[in-house]
C-alpha cells in the first residue's frame, strides 16, 4: 500500500504527538534511524512533511510531550 500523498514513509519505534490540532509524527526506525516525519490534519484529511533540515540527530525509541 502507498503512502498518502506527504505522509511520512512507513516506520516503526517512532513518536507521535496530538497538539489539539494535528498528528505530528517523528523520527523512528525502517532499517536505520530516521531524523523525518511529518504532520497529519485529520480536518482536511491530509499530510504535510517537516523539514529535518536542524533537526536533532536521527533517533528511535524516543519520547516526547
Amino acid at each position: 500500500m502507498e503512502p498518502a500523498s506527504g505522509a511520512p514513509n512507513g516506520r516503526s519505534d517512532h513518536t507521535e504527538v496530538w497538539t489539539g490540532n494535528e498528528i505530528i509524527v517523528w523520527g523512528g526506525y525502517n532499517g536505520s534511524s530516521l531524523n523525518d516525519g511529518g504532520r497529519y490534519n485529520p480536518r482536511s484529511n491530509s499530510w504535510s512533511a517537516t523539514a529535518s533540515t536542524g533537526a536533532s540527530p536521527a533517533r528511535y525509541l524516543h519520547t516526547a510531550i
